[in-house]
């Protein structure tokens, strides 16, 4: 599949949650390479959107307490949805999970496979994704941020015992297992999500869960939400100002014009990207000159701050404070302003930091970039991977 940028700008601020959709089909604003291999179709389909039904009419969801929306399924401590019946081997197999848990300090359990009468599971350990218990080949890296969406993938090879975990389409772990921890020992082959045998209970959000019955290859898992076509459909349905499909390298950045917007009116604009966010300053969007607005977006604010943040020039580089720069993974962004403040949201996440000055952002603007006084140079290139 060939993967696209995309840009579309808003007349009217975000007003509802509808990132759901768009998380399940990202795509990205730096050229990606193209992928020929062809995606796997998963077995069982959990969408979660006001049912714990299985979209092919498989077994379906078991709730242990939480609250079902029409989005997504939130649960508390000890809580956490179950499913038999689900895996036609119970040694092989992979096990999608978008989620996001609200705390991820020491350990979460993610999912059990011996029916929770042990600690044998999927965690997340102080940020990280462990499989437990295994001294070896685990991730040395922070991969879960709390309240922040992710994409768990395990996956279990039965011949060879190798188990794979992957968060946002990068491997992170794999072990080989040995001692079966991770065959789903339970009667029925009983999977359980986010409830622990003890105290080790996370609470969040699963907005999907998707079993496949073979393992998928490091390339499957990477492309996972990554087709183009759905995701243009949902964005072209939302009647957007303006909407950009072409790719755009990094290292090339463009200007388009984002629609003219009235002084002091609304506006929001979405991103959805993979970019490399080292300093000391990287931008999504913006202009200069005083006919572009004179704002950039900011994927890693000046001066290497490691967060969001919108800069108006000649005023202020201003941050958005709980909202660290996300680099090397596939990210959907929206700014979105009511005119007098700009709220951030992080894949399908309002952040709980605001900034207190509207968006002026009109006109000629750089994508992957911003344009100088001139319009004829660009600053602070986005590199993308």
């Amino acid at each position: 599949m060939t993967i696209l940028p995309s840009l579309r700008t808003y007349r009217l601020p975000v007003q509802r949650p509808f990132f759901r959709h768009l998380f399940a089909t990202l795509l990205t604003l730096a050229v990606l390479a193209t992928s020929t291999a062809r995606a796997q179709t998963p077995q069982r389909i959990y969408e979660l959107n006001g049912s714990y039904a299985e979209t092919n009419g498989g077994s379906a969801l078991v709730p242990n307490g939480g609250t079902l929306g029409t989005t997504g399924y939130t649960f508390g401590l000890g809580q956490g949805p179950n499913v038999s019946n689900a895996l036609a081997n119970t040694g092989e197999y992979s096990i999608e999970v978008v989620f996001r848990i609200d705390d991820t300090s020491n350990y979460r359990n993610l999912i059990n496979f011996n029916n929770r009468t042990g600690d044998n599971a999927v965690y997340c350990f102080s940020g990280k994704v462990l499989l437990y218990n295994y001294l070896s080949g685990n991730s040395t890296t922070t991969d879960f941020i709390a309240g922040q969406t992710h994409r768990l993938v395990v996956t279990r090879n039965a011949t060879t015992k190798v188990t794979t975990a992957y968060v946002d389409g990068v491997q992170k772990g794999q072990v080989n297992d040995s001692s079966d921890y991770y065959v789903a020992s339970g009667a029925n082959g009983i999977l359980h999500f986010f409830r622990d045998d003890g105290g080790e209970n996370p609470t969040g959000f699963v907005d999907q869960i998707r079993i496949y019955h073979s393992v998928l290859t490091p390339t499957q898992v990477a492309g996972l939400g990554s087709s183009t076509t759905p995701w243009q459909t949902v964005v072209n349905a939302g009647n957007p100002a303006v909407t950009y499909f072409t790719p755009v390298p990094g290292a090339s950045p463009v200007a388009i014009n984002v629609g003219t917007f009235a002084a002091g009116s609304a506006r929001s604009f979405e991103f959805v990207f993979n970019a490399a966010g080292a300093g000391p300053s990287k931008t999504l969007l913006g202009g200069q000159a005083s006919t572009s607005g004179g704002q950039f977006l900011k994927l890693n604010q000046f001066n290497n701050t490691g967060k969001f943040g919108l800069t108006t020039a000649g005023v202020a580089d201003s941050v958005f404070a709980n909202s660290p720069t996300l680099s090397n993974q596939q990210v959907h962004a929206v700014f979105t302003s009511n005119g007098s403040g700009t709220t951030l949201y992080l894949n399908g996440v309002a952040q709980s930091g605001t900034i207190n000055e509207g968006l002026k952002i009109t006109g000629r603007n750089a994508l992957g970039a911003f344009e100088g006084t001139t319009q004829q140079v660009f600053f602070d290139n986005l590199d993308g991977t």
